[in-house]
């Protein structure tokens, strides 16, 4: 081989060296890690143990199917009381009022309610108030070294955003899992009286109940309430529900003590395609005015049997369930702009809501029921 030559060999052999550690460094570099922001919000998340009691009524004897049978002819026996623990999860929302959420459901019936903070500080909680009509519950502890959340968008989301769920599931506190946003706008689930969950696949798991759904920014954006399960673990499919509603509820919670809703006056229903021919209608969307009750705001707006609701205040609605949860979060004596179909004529009403004498459910807290194959994120009492 010539001088040349190998002068050559020696100036390739020198630049491949020189390009090895680039090469090396690229392979070594760090991945993509949330845990800045992990740390940033984990001091916001709590867990919460409840100790109470409830009615049963079925008492320990009767449980038993072999001595059932010799009593069944004496008619239900009283309730009996029973004592139960269970597990939760919250959220600090307001460091200096002392004010956390969760799910109403993890205070049902709570005779103590025990807060216990990330680095093991544990506090008396009072219940600020309730609504089981979206299982939201206000709690209040000492404000002490407490650390909020930052209050996110849920509005904002997008099937396919990454969301973080941190709680704490079968009693391992500050369990942080990844996942997406599944789906947006879930109802019709029978979970709770209105319902317009974040459907997510962040593993959610009995005891997540009341934690906190955060996008990557560490923003709260949702509430973790439920799961749908054939297994009472996670199968990728849980329910959160959406800041903006929780934060309006708990205002009201602060600020009344309860939930005070506008009623429309009417009973409605889905817009079927059956519907859609024999009304002449554009598409099966909407609720259709089934019934207007006397003396309602929906009898002195105008509105009539069969006609079909289809915007709030502009906001286009697909089904009934969503028009009831459209109204449910306004307060009485709001004025609503409703756009409906009258025949084939769009129109627009004013409506100002009367005020709900009932709740959606008329059950006693911590006696809802729960669909098939539906747990809630915690044993039940």
């Amino acid at each position: 081989m010539s001088i040349k030559s190998l002068l050559a060999c020696s100036f390739l052999l020198a630049a491949a060296a020189q390009t090895l550690p680039a090469a090396a460094e690229t392979k070594l570099s760090a991945p993509a890690t949330l845990a800045p922001m992990v740390k940033r919000v984990l001091p916001s998340v709590v867990s919460i143990a409840v100790t109470g009691a409830s009615q049963s009524n079925l008492t320990p004897l009767l449980a038993d199917p072999f001595f059932r049978q010799f009593f069944e002819d004496f008619g239900s026996l009283p309730p009996a009381e029973r004592t139960f623990q269970a597990a939760g999860s919250g959220v600090i929302v307001d460091a200096a009022d002392g004010l956390l959420l969760t799910n109403a459901h993890v205070v049902a019936n709570a005779e103590q309610i025990t807060v216990r903070l990330m680095d093991g500080t544990e506090a008396d909680a009072e219940v600020v108030g309730v609504d089981p009509d979206t299982d939201i519950a206000a709690l209040r502890i000492a404000p002490e070294g407490l650390v909020e959340i930052p209050i996110g968008q849920s509005s904002t989301l997008r099937v396919g955003d990454y969301v973080v769920a941190i709680g704490n599931p079968f009693g391992l506190e500050q369990t942080v899992t990844l996942g997406i946003v599944s789906a947006l706008g879930r109802r019709g689930l029978g979970i709770e009286g209105y319902e317009n969950f974040i459907q997510t696949d962040a593993s959610i798991n009995p005891g997540n109940s009341g934690g906190a759904l955060v996008n990557l920014a560490g923003e709260l954006v949702g509430i973790n309430t439920a799961i749908l399960t054939p297994s009472q673990g996670s199968a990728g499919i849980g329910f959160a529900i959406p800041v903006d509603m929780a934060i309006a509820i708990a205002d009201q919670l602060v600020r009344d003590g309860q939930v005070r809703r506008g009623q429309l006056g009417v009973i409605i229903q889905d817009v079927t395609p059956d519907l859609v021919r024999a009304l002449g209608l554009e598409a099966p969307s909407g609720a259709l005015v089934a019934q207007v009750m006397p003396e309602g705001a929906a009898m002195a707006a105008g509105l009539q049997p069969r006609d079909v609701i289809v915007a709030p205040d502009g906001v286009a609605v697909t089904d009934s369930a969503a028009l009831r949860y459209q109204i449910g979060l306004r307060s009485p004596d709001q004025t609503v702009t409703l756009d409906i179909f009258s025949g084939v004529k769009r129109m627009s009403l004013q409506a100002v809501l009367g005020a709900a004498d009932r709740t959606v459910r008329q059950q006693r807290l911590g006696e809802l029921p729960r669909p098939n194959n539906c747990i809630a994120c915690r044993a039940c009492p």
